[in-house]
């Protein structure tokens, strides 16, 4: 079994046992004689402050990324099932506040700009990269305009995502600008949409591929 990094492994009877079809008095007497052994705890992370100093531990409702064993007993029968936890999901990107752009006024000077503080990355694990990219603003010319953030975990999930940037003079009516950047991000959510559904294609292709050459053998 394969469980997403941030999802509990469970250790109940009701989930391992499969019991449909059977009456009550049988599910109990199977519950009690059923014994239950994993080594599934949930993950403790060090909490650091801004110095990266250690300030203390926070236990999470998840273990962490691992193999695990769950061992059923019932009577003299046996039943072991592993488990393994993956991080397969890459950073979130959004701006911050939930905003739908940051704005820039005409003239602003980007070298100097703080782009970071309006950015959030998010994920379960550890950030290990992220990147900004503004190259294609131009605060000179009135206009929305892409920036790409890229952010890397300590899995290697990886991804890019388009923020935007309206820049326009102060006071300026920016209505169009913000529709403009409201269709864009739909556009962009679409595109990642398909490319997921591909990838998963792709995904589940390979892995068929695989248990067909494990079989064969």
């Amino acid at each position: 079994v394969t469980v997403e990094y941030g999802e509990k492994i469970s250790t109940e009877f009701n989930d391992l046992v499969d019991t449909e079809g059977l009456s009550k008095d049988v599910i109990a007497e199977w519950k009690k004689e059923t014994k239950i052994t994993s080594d599934v705890k949930n993950e403790v992370v060090e909490i650091k402050d801004e110095a990266g100093n250690v300030t203390g531990t926070e236990e999470k409702d998840y273990p962490a990324v691992g193999k695990y064993t769950v061992n059923v007993t019932y009577k003299d029968d046996k039943y072991k099932q592993s488990a393994e936890v993956k991080d397969t999901t890459a950073p979130a990107v959004t701006l911050k506040d939930n905003a739908e752009y940051i704005q820039i006024n005409t003239g602003t000077d980007l070298n100097t700009f703080d782009f970071a503080s309006m950015i959030v990355v998010e994920d379960l694990s550890e950030i290990t990269k992220k990147n900004i990219d503004f190259s294609q603003v131009n605060s000179g010319v009135v206009g929305n305009y892409p920036i790409a953030v890229t952010a890397e975990d300590k899995y290697g999930n990886t991804d890019t995502t388009n923020v935007y940037a309206i820049v326009a003079d102060a006071g300026t009516d920016i209505t169009a600008l913000v529709e403009e950047v409201q269709e864009q991000k739909a556009t962009d959510e679409k595109k990642k949409a398909e490319e997921k559904k591909e990838s998963t294609k792709t995904s589940s292709k390979s892995d068929n591929s695989s248990n067909s050459n494990k079989n064969n053998t």
